[in-house]
């Protein structure tokens, strides 16, 4: 774990802020609600997509990836992966209210691009995708011109069935897994600093809906251009959690219940009743 903390050294840089994520930080402690009607409305709305922006501009992904990469490390272990998940987001919290001292927003709303990408099955503000491992697998195989009927493509393509020979049976459960360790000489190894944002993500995540919104070959066109650029973008283990961001499953064993409720004690039941992410922290 000491290896992990250090990676948490200065993941997120917030106007210029290297901020540590330590095992011990104070509590937030939330400030009173207001109706979102009013929060949000005017120019006080603008100011508030313009923060958000900076703050996914200024949050590597791959910090975040640091992070799923903990807890999946931890097993079945909840109350080790519920304190992982609350000292980061606690650091986040106070990291942003430390440079955003004046700011009359809860930070709440500046968590939003990060907890879209925690529960991915749970963002209803996104368009589908139209996406699924067998589609993923052919993506793959032209961007990378692997040779169709190959090892590789076969093991992409049938990944059920092909597993990796020598890897654990536990990292190749799931698609992302698989590609995981059949791409490892295709894609930057890990550990390569990409420099790639949370804003990075999003954005192609929507590039991703929204094409699938247009449809035909225009939809075909697009998606292409928009994986090319990443594929030159992301090492091999940011794709792995990418991977299972677009197929909407972390695979991080928490719950979203579990989740939601590390980060605000009564979103889950908020959720419940709004069925958006963005809904849920408009109330905080």
């Amino acid at each position: 774990m000491d290896v992990l903390r250090e990676w948490f050294v200065s993941a997120f840089q917030v106007s210029s802020m290297s901020i540590c994520f330590c095992s011990r930080l104070p509590v937030f402690v939330r400030r009173t609600r207001t109706p979102s009607s009013v929060r949000l409305s005017g120019f006080h709305s603008l100011w508030i997509i313009a923060g958000r922006m900076a703050v996914e501009r200024s949050a590597k992904y791959t910090r975040f990836v640091a992070l799923c990469e903990g807890i999946s490390k931890l097993g079945t272990s909840k109350d080790r992966k519920r304190n992982l998940l609350h000292n980061f987001v606690e650091g986040w919290r106070m990291s942003y209210q430390q440079a955003y001292p004046s700011n009359p927003q809860p930070a709440s709303e500046m968590f939003f691009p990060f907890l879209r990408l925690l529960l991915p099955e749970a963002d209803r503000d996104r368009p589908a995708y139209g996406m699924k491992e067998t589609v993923l697998a052919r993506m793959f195989i032209q961007e990378l011109s692997l040779v169709k009927g190959g090892k590789a493509s076969e093991t992409l393509l049938h990944w059920t069935k092909n597993k990796p020979q020598g890897a654990d049976h536990r990292e190749v459960a799931d698609f992302a897994g698989v590609a995981y360790h059949v791409l490892q000489d295709r894609l930057s190894k890990d550990g390569y600093e990409t420099g790639m944002s949370i804003y990075d993500i999003n954005k192609f995540l929507d590039e991703l809906g929204e094409a699938n919104g247009v449809g035909g070959e225009n939809r075909k066109e697009r998606t292409n251009r928009a994986f090319r650029e990443m594929l030159r973008q992301l090492e091999r283990l940011e794709w792995k959690w990418l991977i299972r961001i677009i197929l909407k499953d972390a695979r991080l064993n928490m719950g979203k219940e579990c989740i939601l409720t590390v980060c605000y004690p009564d979103a889950a039941e908020l959720y419940d009743a709004t069925t958006s992410l963005s809904g849920v922290l408009n109330l905080y």
